[in-house]
Protein backbone atom coordinates (compact mmCIF):
# COMPACT_ATOMS: atom_id res chain seq x y z
CA UNK A 1 0.00 0.00 0.00
CA UNK A 2 1.80 2.94 -1.19
CA UNK A 3 -1.48 5.27 -0.91
CA UNK A 4 -4.63 5.25 0.02
CA UNK A 5 -6.05 2.45 2.10
CA UNK A 6 -7.18 2.10 5.98
CA UNK A 7 -4.96 2.84 9.00
CA UNK A 8 -6.32 2.70 12.49
CA UNK A 9 -4.47 4.68 14.70
CA UNK A 10 -4.63 4.37 18.52
CA UNK A 11 -3.90 7.70 20.61
CA UNK A 12 -4.60 10.12 17.93
CA UNK A 13 -6.80 12.25 19.49
CA UNK A 14 -4.57 14.55 21.27
CA UNK A 15 -3.65 16.97 19.44
CA UNK A 16 -0.12 17.35 20.17
CA UNK A 17 0.22 13.62 20.30
CA UNK A 18 2.87 11.48 17.67
CA UNK A 19 -0.88 9.89 17.10
CA UNK A 20 -2.46 12.84 15.72
CA UNK A 21 0.67 13.63 13.65
CA UNK A 22 0.72 10.60 12.27
CA UNK A 23 -3.05 10.52 11.03
CA UNK A 24 -2.73 14.16 9.77
CA UNK A 25 0.21 12.66 7.80
CA UNK A 26 -0.84 9.97 6.22
CA UNK A 27 -4.26 11.59 5.66
CA UNK A 28 -1.77 13.59 3.44
CA UNK A 29 -1.09 10.47 1.69
CA UNK A 30 -4.80 9.81 0.88
CA UNK A 31 -5.49 7.39 3.70
CA UNK A 32 -8.77 7.14 5.38
CA UNK A 33 -7.90 7.31 9.16
CA UNK A 34 -9.75 5.68 12.12
CA UNK A 35 -8.59 7.69 15.11
CA UNK A 36 -9.26 5.65 18.19
CA UNK A 37 -8.98 7.41 21.53
CA UNK A 38 -10.89 8.28 24.81
CA UNK A 39 -11.67 11.63 24.51
CA UNK A 40 -14.92 12.19 22.10
CA UNK A 41 -14.19 16.06 21.59
CA UNK A 42 -10.16 15.40 21.10
CA UNK A 43 -11.38 12.38 18.70
CA UNK A 44 -14.13 14.72 16.68
CA UNK A 45 -11.19 17.30 16.42
CA UNK A 46 -8.73 14.61 15.39
CA UNK A 47 -11.65 14.04 12.92
CA UNK A 48 -11.59 17.30 11.53
CA UNK A 49 -7.81 17.88 10.99
CA UNK A 50 -7.86 14.46 9.16
CA UNK A 51 -10.40 15.73 6.14
CA UNK A 52 -8.60 19.14 6.24
CA UNK A 53 -5.30 17.12 5.57
CA UNK A 54 -7.81 15.59 2.31
CA UNK A 55 -8.78 12.25 3.65
CA UNK A 56 -12.10 10.54 5.30
CA UNK A 57 -12.04 10.39 9.03
CA UNK A 58 -13.75 8.72 11.63
CA UNK A 59 -13.78 8.46 15.30
CA UNK A 60 -14.46 5.01 17.93
CA UNK A 61 -14.52 5.99 21.26
CA UNK A 62 -12.32 3.06 22.64
CA UNK A 63 -10.71 2.52 26.33
CA UNK A 64 -7.88 -0.52 23.95
CA UNK A 65 -7.18 -2.16 27.52
CA UNK A 66 -11.02 -3.73 27.19
CA UNK A 67 -11.16 -6.22 24.59
CA UNK A 68 -14.97 -5.73 24.57
CA UNK A 69 -14.18 -2.02 23.57
CA UNK A 70 -11.57 -3.58 20.84
CA UNK A 71 -14.05 -5.78 19.26
CA UNK A 72 -16.64 -3.30 18.68
CA UNK A 73 -13.96 -0.54 17.75
CA UNK A 74 -12.92 -3.03 15.11
CA UNK A 75 -16.15 -3.54 14.20
CA UNK A 76 -17.34 -0.25 13.99
CA UNK A 77 -14.40 0.56 11.84
CA UNK A 78 -15.03 -2.31 9.32
CA UNK A 79 -18.40 -0.83 8.78
CA UNK A 80 -17.41 2.48 7.98
CA UNK A 81 -14.42 1.52 5.79
CA UNK A 82 -14.80 -2.14 4.88
CA UNK A 83 -11.25 -2.92 5.39
CA UNK A 84 -8.40 -2.35 7.70
CA UNK A 85 -4.23 -2.36 6.00
CA UNK A 86 -2.46 -0.50 8.69
CA UNK A 87 -2.63 -0.41 12.41
CA UNK A 88 -0.39 2.10 14.42
CA UNK A 89 -0.23 1.16 18.23
CA UNK A 90 0.36 5.26 19.42
CA UNK A 91 -1.99 5.17 23.00
CA UNK A 92 -0.41 4.70 25.83
CA UNK A 93 -0.03 6.22 29.44
CA UNK A 94 3.28 7.70 31.11
CA UNK A 95 2.89 7.60 35.16
CA UNK A 96 6.23 7.81 36.77
CA UNK A 97 6.65 6.26 39.81
CA UNK A 98 10.04 5.40 42.14
CA UNK A 99 10.05 1.51 42.93
CA UNK A 100 8.14 2.24 47.08
CA UNK A 101 5.31 4.18 45.37
CA UNK A 102 4.61 1.03 42.69
CA UNK A 103 0.75 0.14 43.16
CA UNK A 104 -1.31 -2.33 41.97
CA UNK A 105 -3.75 0.17 40.20
CA UNK A 106 -0.51 1.91 38.98
CA UNK A 107 0.71 -1.49 37.32
CA UNK A 108 -2.89 -2.58 35.76
CA UNK A 109 -2.97 0.50 34.28
CA UNK A 110 0.49 1.27 32.78
CA UNK A 111 0.86 -2.83 31.44
CA UNK A 112 -2.94 -3.03 30.60
CA UNK A 113 -2.51 0.06 28.18
CA UNK A 114 0.80 0.25 27.06
CA UNK A 115 0.86 -3.50 26.47
CA UNK A 116 -2.55 -4.94 26.64
CA UNK A 117 -3.88 -2.70 24.20
CA UNK A 118 -1.02 -3.14 22.00
CA UNK A 119 -1.85 -6.69 22.31
CA UNK A 120 -5.39 -6.49 22.67
CA UNK A 121 -5.98 -4.11 19.01
CA UNK A 122 -3.09 -6.66 17.16
CA UNK A 123 -5.54 -9.47 17.84
CA UNK A 124 -8.56 -8.00 16.93
CA UNK A 125 -6.99 -6.00 13.72
CA UNK A 126 -4.61 -9.15 12.43
CA UNK A 127 -7.44 -11.58 11.23
CA UNK A 128 -9.01 -8.64 9.09
CA UNK A 129 -5.31 -8.01 7.34
CA UNK A 130 -4.89 -12.03 6.84
CA UNK A 131 -8.16 -12.11 5.45
CA UNK A 132 -7.49 -8.54 2.80
CA UNK A 133 -4.18 -10.27 1.65
CA UNK A 134 -1.79 -8.31 4.73
CA UNK A 135 -1.29 -5.46 6.13
CA UNK A 136 1.30 -2.83 8.19
CA UNK A 137 1.48 -3.02 11.90
CA UNK A 138 4.11 -0.53 13.53
CA UNK A 139 3.80 -0.46 17.37
CA UNK A 140 5.02 2.27 19.28
CA UNK A 141 7.80 1.84 22.29
CA UNK A 142 10.31 3.98 23.85
CA UNK A 143 14.05 4.65 24.12
CA UNK A 144 13.35 4.17 27.77
CA UNK A 145 12.95 0.54 26.96
CA UNK A 146 16.81 0.51 26.62
CA UNK A 147 18.14 3.38 28.23
CA UNK A 148 17.03 3.53 31.83
CA UNK A 149 15.50 6.66 33.53
CA UNK A 150 14.69 6.82 37.37
CA UNK A 151 11.24 6.48 38.39
CA UNK A 152 10.46 4.35 34.93
CA UNK A 153 10.09 1.27 35.48
CA UNK A 154 6.99 0.15 34.91
CA UNK A 155 6.77 2.48 31.92
CA UNK A 156 9.95 0.78 30.52
CA UNK A 157 9.34 -2.36 31.25
CA UNK A 158 6.06 -1.87 29.19
CA UNK A 159 7.76 -0.98 26.25
CA UNK A 160 10.44 -3.15 26.19
CA UNK A 161 7.58 -5.84 26.26
CA UNK A 162 5.78 -4.24 23.63
CA UNK A 163 9.44 -4.87 21.53
CA UNK A 164 9.35 -8.12 22.69
CA UNK A 165 5.71 -9.05 21.45
CA UNK A 166 6.35 -7.59 18.54
CA UNK A 167 9.07 -9.46 17.27
CA UNK A 168 7.20 -12.60 18.02
CA UNK A 169 4.08 -11.13 16.14
CA UNK A 170 6.61 -10.14 13.07
CA UNK A 171 7.52 -14.18 12.91
CA UNK A 172 4.17 -15.16 13.42
CA UNK A 173 2.46 -12.99 10.59
CA UNK A 174 5.00 -12.79 7.96
CA UNK A 175 3.62 -16.01 6.16
CA UNK A 176 0.22 -13.89 6.23
CA UNK A 177 2.06 -10.76 4.40
CA UNK A 178 1.46 -8.76 7.41
CA UNK A 179 4.63 -6.95 8.60
CA UNK A 180 4.78 -5.91 11.75
CA UNK A 181 7.76 -2.94 12.91
CA UNK A 182 8.49 -1.33 16.09
CA UNK A 183 9.71 2.56 16.15
CA UNK A 184 10.92 3.83 19.44
CA UNK A 185 11.19 7.69 19.49
CA UNK A 186 13.32 8.95 22.37
CA UNK A 187 11.86 12.38 24.30
CA UNK A 188 9.82 14.75 21.62
CA UNK A 189 10.03 17.82 22.34
CA UNK A 190 6.67 18.89 21.95
CA UNK A 191 4.78 15.58 22.57
CA UNK A 192 4.69 16.29 26.73
CA UNK A 193 2.01 18.22 28.46
CA UNK A 194 -0.85 17.84 30.25
CA UNK A 195 -4.67 18.00 29.22
CA UNK A 196 -4.28 21.74 28.64
CA UNK A 197 -1.39 21.42 26.19
CA UNK A 198 2.05 20.62 25.39
CA UNK A 199 5.01 21.41 26.94
CA UNK A 200 6.86 23.87 24.90
CA UNK A 201 10.21 23.30 23.84
CA UNK A 202 11.90 26.70 24.73
CA UNK A 203 10.30 26.29 27.86
CA UNK A 204 11.75 23.51 29.16
CA UNK A 205 10.55 23.37 32.74
CA UNK A 206 10.46 19.29 33.16
CA UNK A 207 13.17 17.11 34.87
CA UNK A 208 12.95 14.95 31.78
CA UNK A 209 13.38 17.42 29.11
CA UNK A 210 16.04 19.04 30.88
CA UNK A 211 18.34 16.05 30.99
CA UNK A 212 16.83 15.27 26.96
CA UNK A 213 18.47 17.83 25.37
CA UNK A 214 22.13 18.30 26.27
CA UNK A 215 22.64 14.63 24.32
CA UNK A 216 21.29 16.02 20.95
CA UNK A 217 24.17 16.31 18.64
CA UNK A 218 22.04 18.28 16.71
CA UNK A 219 20.94 20.55 19.15
CA UNK A 220 17.01 20.17 19.27
CA UNK A 221 14.60 17.57 20.79
CA UNK A 222 12.86 15.23 18.05
CA UNK A 223 9.37 16.84 17.20
CA UNK A 224 6.00 14.37 16.71
CA UNK A 225 6.23 15.48 12.79
CA UNK A 226 9.57 14.01 12.29
CA UNK A 227 9.01 10.80 13.76
CA UNK A 228 5.48 10.76 12.07
CA UNK A 229 7.32 10.73 8.66
CA UNK A 230 9.10 7.35 9.64
CA UNK A 231 5.98 5.86 10.87
CA UNK A 232 4.36 7.12 7.42
CA UNK A 233 6.74 5.60 5.46
CA UNK A 234 6.64 2.38 7.59
CA UNK A 235 3.02 2.08 7.30
CA UNK A 236 2.64 2.63 3.34
CA UNK A 237 5.22 0.84 2.17
CA UNK A 238 5.26 -2.28 0.33
CA UNK A 239 8.42 -3.68 1.06
CA UNK A 240 8.57 -6.31 4.17
CA UNK A 241 12.90 -5.25 4.26
CA UNK A 242 11.95 -3.75 8.13
CA UNK A 243 10.04 -6.80 9.38
CA UNK A 244 10.82 -7.05 13.11
CA UNK A 245 12.96 -4.61 13.65
CA UNK A 246 12.74 -1.59 16.18
CA UNK A 247 13.63 2.08 14.76
CA UNK A 248 14.70 3.99 17.48
CA UNK A 249 13.96 7.45 16.66
CA UNK A 250 15.74 9.89 18.60
CA UNK A 251 18.05 11.88 16.14
CA UNK A 252 21.30 10.62 17.19
CA UNK A 253 20.59 11.26 21.22
CA UNK A 254 22.26 7.66 21.52
CA UNK A 255 22.80 4.90 18.77
CA UNK A 256 21.92 1.41 19.10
Amino acid sequence: METGGVAVITGAGRPWSLGRACAVRLASRGVSIAIVDLRDDWGKDAVAAVEHAGARGFFAMTDVSRRDDVADMVTAVLDEFGRVDTLINCAAVVENRPLDLITDDHLDRVIGINLGGTILTCQAVAPIMRRGGGGRIINLASGAAVRPLRTTGVYSASKAAVIGFSRVLALELAGDGIVVSVVAPGTMGNAMGSETGPQAQGDIGSETLAAALPAQPFGALPTTSQVAELVTYLGTSSSPILAGQTLHANAGAWMV
